[in-house]
């Protein structure tokens, strides 16, 4: 067993040692310099057009308000406060839940409405399937001068003050 492992040993580091073909370090040839495309300055790095790029883009969000705000709590924490609400929307299968800030809110109020997509097929179904729970943190920045907070849904609207 020691003869054949000790000569294809030595074949190996003889073959490595040649210039020929049959040393595996030759197989895809050397390099060469080439030219560049001549695409423009556009660096052949950076992909042009690429799904991880999506930061020019502006995003459409097609949710709507829920139907019903169910609760709402603003938990003290640590750099400002959690708001924590509980919705229930109209039909079955809501998804993409977001709190937007809306833009004409009163001075001393933050105001938010709770948004989500519904599904194209439409079921409606026992309130325990419909409910959304989403929370939106608050920096103690943002609530320095607010003595009030509201979450808007489609037919009624919850509020806390401090």
């Amino acid at each position: 067993m020691r003869i054949p492992v000790l000569a294809l040993l030595i074949a190996a580091t003889t073959l490595s040692a040649c210039s020929t073909r049959l040393n595996p370090l030759n197989w895809f040839g050397r390099s060469r310099v080439e030219a560049p495309r001549a695409e423009g300055t556009a660096n052949p790095l950076i992909p042009e057009r690429s799904s991880m790029f999506r930061r020019n883009r502006e995003e459409v969000y097609l949710g709507i308000p829920v139907d019903q705000i169910t609760a709402l709590r603003a938990e003290r924490n640590s750099g400002g406060a959690v708001l924590r609400i509980e919705a229930r929307a109209a039909t079955q299968g809501a998804f993409d839940v977001r709190v937007v800030k809306d833009k004409d809110a009163a001075p001393g109020t933050l105001s938010y409405t709770l948004k989500a997509v519904m599904p194209a097929n439409r079921r409606v179904g026992p309130a325990s399937s419909r409910g959304i729970t989403a929370a939106k943190f608050i920096s103690e920045n943002e609530l320095q001068e607010v003595r009030k907070i509201i979450v808007n849904g489609a037919r009624n609207a919850l509020s806390v003050t401090r």
